[in-house]
């Protein structure tokens, strides 16, 4: 069977900017060798469709209607702090892209109303000064001059928009980070449900095997026991069947002499009193 190579996937690294990774078995790794994970923070998109995200504890599935993952562990999904997660994964998934449009940013139509009223009162400036240099006429020349000036602060403006765009990035990457800090933050609770879960499991697990103990125990001691009782009923019964005999003995003794024995020996040998008068009667008899 040929070994499994990564396969490139992009993916979201904690800062909600796309990244290449290598995906191998449900797994996406910063390197190609498939040595170091990506870090905490990062979401990804398996070849299932589903969506990870990753956490200090681990991927967390997010978008799957199991209950259990494959290998039967609890993924409780009704968890409160596990749909919140989800909605917010929904929420950054759903984001439109980042687009900056500078007429409907405030800080630059504040900017634009400033520099344009400071270009016209430049421009003035300049043209009442041009004008007073040249004798005090209204010249093409001065409205040249106005113009220039009023363009120079226009200029200032135009020199601003890569700032603003770049605060505007920085704010929508600040949104998306914030988002996946709540998501982490979420799955951090979720992580504690799950933990709890697992000590409970584990509690449960430690008490049935203790009362499993306890119960073959109990067992063996009760097996233990009537072994002992059927030991000693087994030593009485032979120890009756000798006695039984050995009265038994002595009562044919006592009458094949002609004596009647005690009904307490009769009783040990297990014989009827009329029976043995009968068997003393047949042996005096035949002396």
């Amino acid at each position: 069977m040929a070994e499994k190579k990564p396969r490139p996937v992009e993916y979201f690294d904690p800062e909600g900017k796309t990244q290449t990774g290598y995906f191998l078995d449900d797994h996406v790794y910063v390197d190609e060798q498939a040595t170091q994970p990506i870090p905490a923070g990062s979401t990804f998109r398996a070849g299932n469709g589903n969506y990870y995200r990753m956490t200090p504890y681990g991927g967390v599935l997010w978008s799957s209607a199991k209950q259990v993952d494959e290998q039967g562990n609890w993924i409780n999904q009704g968890s409160q702090w596990y749909v919140r997660a989800q909605d917010l994964m929904g929420q950054i998934q759903n984001r439109a892209p980042f687009a900056y449009d500078a007429a409907t940013d405030p800080l630059y139509l504040q900017a634009r109303g400033e520099t344009v009223r400071q270009g016209r009162r430049a421009m003035e400036d300049a043209q009442a000064l041009t004008a007073q240099l040249t004798g005090g006429y209204d010249s093409s020349y001065s409205r040249q001059v106005g113009e220039q000036a009023f363009h120079e602060h226009l200029s200032r403006l135009a020199n601003l928009l890569p700032e603003l765009y770049d605060r505007a990035k920085d704010g929508y990457d600040d949104e998306t980070r914030a988002l996946y800090d709540q998501v982490d933050g979420l799955l951090g609770l979720y992580d504690l449900d799950y933990q709890t879960y697992l000590d409970k499991v584990g509690r449960d697990q430690a008490e049935a095997a203790r009362a499993d103990a306890q119960a073959r125990y109990e067992q063996d001691r009760l097996d233990a026991l009537a072994r002992e009782q059927a030991k000693q009923d087994a030593a009485q019964t032979q120890q009756a069947d000798r006695d039984r005999d050995y009265a038994y003995k002595l009562v044919f003794e006592a009458l094949k002499a002609g004596k009647m024995p005690t009904r307490d020996l009769l009783a040990a040998a297990g014989l009827d009193p009329t029976l043995a008068e009968q068997i003393r009667q047949y042996y005096a008899n035949r002396g």
